[in-house]
């Protein structure tokens, strides 16, 4: 029940209310005072917390003379309700969103990020907006697994696309250049990238031990990023790498 109760705090109930719903999926059928018993939730607030859900539409009420039984909303139809209220939340987000003017992109600006997963999800957004170059460098393979759906879509749509690997990664159509002093490479840069987009914003960080990184659009920054990997890229030359297979771990 415990995880759960987490997976339901994750999408936006309270500890009670997660709580009250978790103990009402394993009774089937309860009084509230069952329902106290059952979660933990102290009586003396569990009726209210059985009043929001029975309001948002997840709990079920049936009256017997003066006694009130309550039962959970089935789980297919409370992950259907689930998925129509996000969509709906997120559709009125983005109309809010529209025509709003975002200062954080202003040449010159530079912000920190932190967290693996936040500075990746920040590299496909980038690269799903870029409209013409696409430029990345990475020290392993494994941000190359993360980020491969978006390259090639940013490929497949017109976008100059060139990544520099420290070994050889087979990706459709996308240009790849392996460095030639791979491993010191990848000993040096470990998990981390350098992404610059449409020479207008780069990303740089590392995704493990530390995991934060830097967003910037400050234009040297940028025209060094940018130079560094084209110089590097044109000094190796030859045809774009191609592999199967997984990667080998350094």
């Amino acid at each position: 029940m415990r995880k759960l109760t987490q997976s339901l705090m994750a999408v936006g109930f309270g500890e009670y209310e997660a709580r009250t719903y978790a103990a009402l999926l394993t009774l089937g059928q309860a009084t509230g005072y069952q329902i106290a018993k059952e979660s933990g939730v102290p009586r003396s607030a569990v009726y209210e917390v059985l009043t929001k859900l029975v309001t948002r539409g997840v709990v079920l009420t049936q009256a017997f003379a003066d006694q009130v039984r309550y039962a959970p909303l089935p789980p297919d139809r409370f992950l259907s309700q689930m998925r129509r209220e996000f969509d709906t939340s997120v559709e009125t987000l983005a109309e809010s969103l529209r025509g709003l003017v975002v200062t954080t992109g202003t040449p010159g600006t530079t912000w920190s990020l932190a967290g693996r997963r936040i500075i990746l999800a920040y590299a496909r957004q980038l690269i799903e907006q870029a409209a013409r170059e696409v430029l990345l460098l990475v020290g392993d393979d494994d941000e190359l697994d993360e980020l491969r759906p978006v390259l090639e879509a940013a490929h497949a749509r017109g976008c100059t696309v060139l990544v520099v690997t420290p070994t050889p990664y087979e990706m459709a159509g996308v240009p790849m250049r392996v460095h030639p002093a791979g491993q010191a490479l990848r000993q040096t840069l470990g998990h981390g990238l350098t992404l610059v987009v449409d020479q207008r914003e780069a990303l740089l960080g590392e995704t493990d031990q530390s995991e934060t990184a830097v967003w910037t659009t400050n234009r040297y920054a940028i025209a060094w990023a940018r130079w560094s990997m084209q110089h590097e890229a044109a000094s190796m030359g030859g045809s774009p790498s191609r592999r199967t297979g997984k990667r080998s771990r350094r």
